[in-house]
């Protein structure tokens, strides 16, 4: 594979992709871990549940405000779109049952990625669409958090974006969203 910097081999390219989704992988369970057992203090932690991607809604823009890997780290996009596709989802989704809406708090990439790979493969003899569509997540009833826990939710659980590539106007707006918490 030929860059700006030289030749890279596919097995060196690969590894690298592995290394690094493996890293963020690990820095988001972490995360999740410790959101999981804050907004759940006192109640027991949450039960894994399986959700049908067609239930789930992307949080609003304005309390999301990271840019879909797919835009703006298209190499980490297809890291994470090729781990999907190898070993399904293997951190659950988050989400908030609210007002009747399930709306997604953490996972929107890997929601996106598992909606692609259905429209992309379904015409496949083998392809197991359920794997994609039926989604390991951990979810929220509409009075076990409030707005802003929400938002805090999906903040803490963009920590591991490169924050270097976000625009600076959201850079601007995270860095002030933090420091009132």
């Amino acid at each position: 594979m030929a860059g700006k910097k030289g030749i890279v081999s596919n097995d060196a390219f690969l590894r690298s992709m592995q290394a690094n989704t493996q890293k963020a992988t690990e820095e988001v369970s972490e995360t999740l871990k410790k959101v999981s057992v804050r907004s759940a203090v006192g109640k027991g932690r949450k039960e894994l549940e399986y959700r049908d991607i067609e239930e789930m809604k992307p949080a609003p823009t304005d309390w999301n405000r990271y840019p879909l890997l797919k835009n703006d780290q298209p190499e980490h996009y297809l890291e994470l779109k090729m781990s999907i596709y190898e070993r399904g989802i293997e951190n659950p989704l988050v989400l908030w049952e609210r007002n009747g809406e399930i709306m997604i708090l953490a996972g929107h990439n890997r929601w996106e990625i598992c909606r692609e790979i259905i429209d992309e493969c379904q015409t496949e003899s083998s392809f197991d669409e359920q794997k994609f569509r039926l989604l390991p997540c951990i979810v929220y009833e509409d009075d076990e958090i409030t707005e802003e826990q929400a938002k805090e939710i999906i903040n803490d659980t963009n920590l591991y974006r490169d924050f270097s590539k976000l625009p600076n106007k959201i850079k601007i707006q995270i860095t002030k969203d933090r420091m009132e918490v």
